[in-house]
């Protein structure tokens, strides 16, 4: 997953008032908290999440699957 290093790459088209405050607030990207960055990014393939929020959520469910011994 490349890095994002501006908020015009971090937000979806038409979120510009979004990332004017966002750079107020943070000034970059290296400043952004996580829960702020998943919900702000653009989400990918009509989903809700962006690139990621769908990668840490997959891993959870990964993890919790592969911890349970009675999963299947």
């Amino acid at each position: 997953m490349p890095r994002i290093k501006n908020f015009a790459n971090l937000l979806a088209d038409g979120d510009a008032l979004v990332g004017n405050q966002l750079k107020k607030i943070y000034n970059t990207t290296d400043n952004l908290e996580l829960f702020v960055g998943i919900i702000s990014e653009k989400p990918i393939n009509n989903a809700i999440l962006g690139d990621l929020g769908a990668q840490i959520v997959g891993q959870t469910l990964r993890n919790l699957r592969d911890a349970d011994r009675f999963w299947y």
